[in-house]
């Protein structure tokens, strides 16, 4: 019977203010929907949700995310469905293509995945660089730089 009236209760529930009621009766905060995580537990928070929308060079994941379109078809999945190395979409029977690389300006150090960042992200400590090249050879790198300091 306890059960019975808890069930009831549930079902005349109604969620305050401007919260957002779920299918299974849970409440969540607007900023909770369409936010890519399954909020509400029966997905229902991400229901009828439009897709963001990408930039001109993004490549948009089955999952709805965005990331850079040079980062697509480079055997490294960015999406978290792994949709941006699909092979049907990337065509794996014959290798990639090499991509020219961007010419990184004077101050910059080109990664090995192809981005330019600030030189003195080099050897920072923190990988920076899609393939952490930004933190390799660090000693020759500093060693080198000392060589070329003024004191």
């Amino acid at each position: 019977m306890r059960q019975v009236v808890e069930a009831i209760r549930s079902r005349r529930k109604a969620c305050g203010g401007e919260e957002f009621q779920c299918r299974n009766r849970k409440c969540v905060a607007p900023i909770f929907l369409c936010d890519g995580d399954d909020d509400c537990g029966d997905a229902s928070d991400e229901e009828k949700c439009s897709a963001p929308t990408c930039g001109p060079h993004e490549f948009r994941c089955n999952s709805s995310e965005c990331v850079p379109q040079v980062w697509s078809c480079d055997g490294d999945p960015d999406c978290p469905d792994g949709s941006d190395e699909y092979p049907e979409r990337c065509g794996r029977q014959a290798p990639p293509l090499p991509r020219p690389r961007p010419r990184c300006d004077a101050g910059e150090f080109q990664c090995g995945s192809g981005e330019c960042l600030r030189l003195h992200w080099k050897c920072d400590g923190d990988a920076d660089c899609k393939d952490k090249s930004d933190e390799a050879n660090c000693r020759e790198f500093t060693q080198a730089i000392r060589d070329h300091a003024v004191l």
